[in-house]
């Protein structure tokens, strides 16, 4: 975690929580825990062992039926088919989170790429997605995303947001889908060149002043520019209730 995020967060009146979506991004919870006094919210099926390395000592867990801050609902989102090369379980577990505003988070499971396409993972992780791969990502996706929901909220190392235009989005990318033959590469347009992140909106209900939300951007490029590979495992802050989620 690059020193200045701590300051970047500091232009919010409060940090509520830190709430990860899966225990693959503790990142620098610990010490964020410990510098603002905030709870670190865990997924219930998050593994033990790397809660434990990441060694945030009190964690909360939480489930679906589980109240979380702000009136964030989580919605758990499990992929069973393997997708990667180890087949003793699901590569993704992890949680959705339904935000106010119509607004859902996601952490791995879909971003936009660089030209507003819905992709899901694993296209843009690796060079070997195919339609057998992805497909199950997106049919949870789909299955579990509320209907009400226009705005999706991606990890900002993984991909771009999508604004108002969601549940479009989905359709196209369900289309393209079922429009390809099993196996087909997919290509890796989502890893390369994503840019700056897309610019809030006003339905995003950003309460932070331009000023205070340019301090916090020019902390994280300064942070991707010293440390190009580690920039990939940056958190995202919700600018809207000082949440972040990860």
């Amino acid at each position: 975690m690059h020193p200045d995020l701590p300051a970047a967060l500091r232009v919010f009146e409060r940090v509520w929580a830190i709430i990860l979506t899966t225990h693959d991004h503790t990142r620098g919870a610990r010490y964020l825990t410990e510098a603002f006094g905030c709870p670190v919210y865990v997924p219930a099926q998050a593994s033990p062992e790397a809660i434990t390395r990441a060694r945030i000592t009190n964690p909360l867990f939480y489930g679906e039926i589980r109240q979380l801050p702000l009136d964030i609902r989580a919605i758990r989102c499990a992929v069973a088919d393997p997708m990667w090369d180890d087949e003793s379980g699901p590569y993704l577990d992890e949680m959705m989170l339904w935000l106010p505003s119509n607004i859902v988070a996601t952490g791995d499971l879909v971003m936009a790429g660089q030209d507003g396409r819905l992709l899901e993972c694993p296209e843009g992780f690796n060079d070997s997605a195919d339609k057998t791969k992805s497909t199950p990502s997106l049919s949870v996706f789909a299955d579990r995303l509320p209907q009400a929901a226009t705005t999706l909220l991606a990890l900002a190392s993984h991909g771009r947001d999508i604004v108002g235009t969601l549940p479009v989005r989905l359709r196209q990318r369900q289309q393209e889908l079922a429009s390809l033959p099993d196996f087909v590469a997919l290509g890796k347009q989502a890893r390369d060149g994503f840019g700056p992140p897309t610019p809030r909106r006003p339905e995003l209900r950003i309460l932070a002043s331009r000023m205070h939300l340019a301090r916090a951007r020019a902390a994280i490029a300064r942070h991707e520019n010293a440390h190009p590979i580690r920039s990939r495992r940056r958190r995202r802050i919700n600018p809207s209730s000082g949440t972040g989620f990860s």
